[in-house]
């Protein structure tokens, strides 16, 4: 995939884990400010837009905009790099606020059922201190919530 689309492509990864257990902590918004900071992997990406974009998308469309990011991850041809950044971002925001929720980890193991090219040895081999998160049991599917609480978003308006 492309710089610019796998750019784009992480930044929905990294919104939709943010939004994926319902709600928007500020320590996980940011977090991901500060990976548009100090991060090449946002690098050349307009983040104020995006970030707009997503937020009015959530908005309007709940859990769905989440639905269809898997499915565009899933319809994406991404090297093993970009599925090991993908990872490596996705762990950094859903332990921003110091705390995991079933959510999170159920979003982030139905990301790695998408990934072609990352076996569970590469996997354990490039993250070993976040076995726990990357292969937990007990995360099946998300979606358990009826609203995503959008308050940490307020700050940016």
């Amino acid at each position: 995939m492309k710089n610019l689309e796998f750019r784009k492509l992480l930044f929905k990864a990294t919104f939709c884990a943010m939004a994926c257990d319902g709600e928007v902590a500020e320590t996980e918004l940011k977090a991901m400010q500060d990976m548009f900071s100090y991060s090449l992997y946002f690098d050349g990406l307009d983040h104020e837009t995006q970030l707009k974009t997503a937020l009015s998308e959530l908005q309007k469309m709940g859990i769905k905009l989440i639905n269809m990011f898997l499915q565009e991850l899933a319809a994406a041809d991404l090297s093993e790099r970009q599925e090991l950044q993908l990872l490596e971002v996705l762990l950094k925001i859903i332990q921003a606020d110091g705390k995991v929720e079933d959510n999170e980890l159920a979003f982030i193991n139905t990301i790695k059922k998408n990934l072609r090219h990352l076996s569970h040895e590469k996997i354990m081999l490039a993250f070993p201190r976040h076995l726990d998160l990357l292969f937990n049991a007990n995360s099946t599917s998300f979606g358990n919530f009826q609203a995503i609480d959008l308050k940490a978003f307020d700050k940016l308006k």
